[in-house]
């Protein structure tokens, strides 16, 4: 199921969600031009959960090419933030962008713009932490916008659930239907965590799927703080509703 557009308009134009899909796309594009350089790119500035975890960074990554330096040129918690902008393929890439084009535009409506951008990094930084307290010792690279983009999903499911969602479904036929966001994003993480249950059997890889369940979680328990301090479902920086005209006297009546 591939998500084209959603039910909800949004009043603001998503400046934000433009930036993010176009550094995304500068990167990408800078990474095809890399040729054979692509994995030392990513080691260095992808997140290593072993970097975490043992406290010692990688330098040299050992290649049919030689040894290569993979020194990180900052300090290896920057990594959290450069990782969100690196994608590992077109499919990657693609399928990510699409994800934040259709709900993050209405996601920065809501929450304003800067409002946006700081869950944006935050639901990322907490996705890989996830990753990185499940896969403690892998030292392969993790790198994607997912984990944030999963944070978009949870705060979008818990705003606004009752939307319907225009989505390809591609099956044994190709249609495109009307979904419901709880359905549509209900089946996604539950797929995203039994992957990451197959991950931790043995079966399967490659795939962070405990970032995408720990940015998904970081969406939604954001919204559910933010309306159990605020106590009322409205994101701070979106104004109320304007109250109703006051009645009219007009002809000897009220109106």
């Amino acid at each position: 199921m591939i998500p084209l557009a959603d039910s909800v308009s949004g009043h603001k134009r998503p400046y934000v969600t433009y930036s993010l899909i176009g550094v995304n796309s500068l990167v990408f594009l800078y990474t095809l031009l890399l040729g054979g350089d692509t994995a030392v790119f990513y080691y260095k500035f992808g997140v290593i959960p072993d970097e975490f975890t043992s406290g010692r960074a990688f330098e040299v990554l050992l290649t049919p090419e030689g040894r290569r330096d993979i020194t990180t040129p900052f300090p290896i918690w920057g990594t959290l933030f450069s990782s969100m902008f690196i994608h590992g393929g077109l499919v990657h890439f693609g399928s990510n962008m699409l994800y934040l084009w259709v709900f993050g535009d209405n996601m920065e409506d809501r929450m304003g713009h800067l409002v946006y951008l700081g869950f944006y990094l935050m639901a990322g930084v907490a996705a890989a932490w996830m990753q990185i307290a499940v896969d403690t010792g892998s030292q392969r690279p993790m790198i994607g916008a997912s984990g944030a983009i999963a944070g978009v999903l949870g705060a979008y499911l818990m705003i606004y659930p009752y939307s319907r969602i225009r989505t390809l479904v591609i099956f044994f036929f190709i249609t495109v239907i009307q979904i419901p966001a709880t359905l549509l994003l209900g089946l996604w993480i539950l797929l995203q965590f039994w992957g990451g249950l197959g991950t931790i059997a043995g079966v399967g890889g490659g795939v962070a799927y405990w970032a995408h369940v720990g940015g998904f979680l970081a969406g939604v328990v954001s919204v559910a703080a933010v309306r159990l301090i605020l106590r009322r479902p409205i994101w701070p920086g979106r104004p109320p509703p304007p109250p109703p005209p006051p009645p009219v006297y007009w002809r000897g009546e009220w109106r």
